[in-house]
């Protein structure tokens, strides 16, 4: 029970964390459209209330608008009357992106991931679960134990959380298109196309075929950072003990020496 504040007023109500009210999903369709009205301008806030068709001042309006500053996709400016908030170079960098290359799907799959883990709270359960997230009531007692989360905000959170992960394929488990035309497209194009994140490995080697695609599996560096590794998955052992070799062979070229000299240590062995 809340404790009531000096002076007899209300008692205050509890409040979680800050997280976003909407999943990366919706918060991309809500900047998609207002590119669609405004562009690369600032617009007043009044007005990209209106493009998402919520009146001035709105609660649901004033989430939406927190949830894709919080991913990173929006930024304000000014204030007051006068506010103004335009999409972010990163915002622009996902909506724009319509090459159909492996890499080019790499480098706009991985602006989506970077966008999911800019609010603090993902990136902290990120840095600590990884993608093998608990359970729901695992993660409720975490959340309303450690990091003070209301009871509706922990309902809130969790399914806006997940759904961003699966979004941004970093759940682990395969690719989720949610629609019946992807679905469809997938089975006429006949055999699958090189998968373009780690999620989209799978995880038991698949019967060998006479010719194998190439498959670009992503590696995380960081928290921020992703490398792509390339090669007709899955490898024999000797394959990959000869592709760690020439790894290991390419190291002087590949780091950043340290202090200014170049590194000649050698990677052990096995």
């Amino acid at each position: 029970m809340a404790e009531a504040t000096p002076g007899g007023s209300k008692p205050k109500r509890g409040r979680s964390p800050s997280y976003p009210g909407i999943d990366l999903r919706e918060a991309l369709d809500r900047a998609r459209t207002l590119f669609e009205k405004e562009g690369r301008n600032a617009a007043p806030v009044s007005a990209i209330y209106g493009h998402w068709g919520y009146g001035a001042n709105t609660g649901p309006g004033m989430i939406a608008l927190a949830a894709l500053k919080k991913f990173g996709l929006l930024v304000d400016e000014g204030s007051g009357v006068g506010r103004k908030a335009r999409l972010s170079d990163d915002a622009l960098r996902i909506l724009l992106d319509e090459r159909e290359d492996t890499f080019g799907r790499l480098e706009r799959q991985r602006a989506i991931q970077e966008a999911a883990l800019k609010p603090a709270i993902h990136a902290e359960l990120w840095g600590r679960y990884g993608s093998g997230l608990p359970s729901d009531a695992t993660l409720r007692f975490e959340l309303q134990t450690e990091r003070a989360f209301t009871k509706r905000g922990v309902e809130e959170f969790i399914p806006q959380f997940k759904s961003t992960l699966a979004f941004a394929e970093l759940t682990g488990h395969a690719k989720l298109s949610g629609s019946q035309e992807d679905k469809e497209e997938d089975e006429s194009q006949g055999p699958m196309a090189p998968p373009t994140t780690l999620a989209d490995t799978p995880l038991l080697p698949k019967p060998k075929t006479e010719a194998r695609q190439p498959r670009v599996v992503q590696l995380p560096i960081s928290a921020s950072e992703w490398a792509a590794l390339q090669a007709p998955f899955p490898l024999t052992e000797e394959k990959w003990e000869q592709m760690l070799a020439v790894l290991r062979a390419m190291k002087p070229g590949l780091i950043e020496p340290e202090n200014g000299k170049e590194s000649h240590q050698e990677e052990p062995s096995g």
